[in-house]
């Protein structure tokens, strides 16, 4: 069996600590500059494009040309194409819509375009 002196521990623990507290000091450097690298697209592209609303269904969808699920805040501009089940469109002067499945729209602040497809609307708003 091997046994370290006391002296041999004190000076092991502390190379042991000093490598350990390097090491994660370096990670959290990586992980905070990954976290702004992901957010500052976000932040500035939220700042240039205006959001009109949200939309959301119980299955994936397109919009912006990435897939996603759920619910996903709609800029000036972007394209939402439904999935196997319609999906619900809100916008922030009130009107409501239910693009169809399989159906693609293109929204603005000034209108909604149907480029194929069906396109329910659910509620007439303000503007």
């Amino acid at each position: 069996m091997f046994r370290l002196s006391p002296a041999d521990r004190v000076q092991r623990g502390g190379v042991v600590g000093s490598n350990t507290r390097d090491m994660l000091r370096s990670r959290g450097i990586v992980v905070g500059l990954t976290i702004v690298g992901l957010l500052l697209p976000v932040v500035l592209t939220a700042g240039l494009c205006p959001t009109v609303g949200f939309a959301m269904s119980g299955s994936r969808f397109l919009t912006g040309g990435s897939e996603v699920a759920g619910q996903v805040t709609v800029f000036d501009g972007e394209s939402i194409t439904s999935g196997h089940l319609p999906t619900r469109l809100n916008l922030q002067d009130g009107w409501r819509f239910l693009v169809g499945i399989g159906s693609r729209v293109q929204v603005s602040q000034a209108a909604i375009r149907l480029d194929g497809g069906s396109l329910e609307i659910l509620a007439i708003g303000e503007g």
